[in-house]
């Protein structure tokens, strides 16, 4: 799904930290970031394209620390053990 007004395309989501200040400064288009990190973002300069949120830019909150990871790739064996810990934890409760 499309917002109106920004191809599926073109949706991005840029995170840039300044050394100075030490603060992250976001700029998204894609939705999931919007709703996900609009409540960490101070000084909020908002574009709305027939009411509707198309673009989103400000400051991370102070003291917020953003990190990237690598998606865990897990072995059969290590899914296995992880359902079965899942099973005993709910068994319980």
């Amino acid at each position: 799904m499309a917002i109106k007004g920004v191809p599926r395309s073109e949706q991005e989501t840029v995170l840039i930290f300044n050394a100075e200040t030490k603060r992250w400064t976001m700029h998204s288009t894609y939705p999931p970031h919007m709703r996900k990190w609009g409540d960490l973002i101070e000084n909020v300069a908002s574009v709305s394209e027939d009411g509707a949120e198309v673009s989103v830019e400000g400051d991370m909150v102070e003291g917020l620390s953003v990190s990237l990871r690598k998606k865990r790739v897990m072995s059969e064996e290590q899914r296995q053990l992880a359902s079965e810990r899942l099973a005993n934890l709910r068994e319980a409760k």
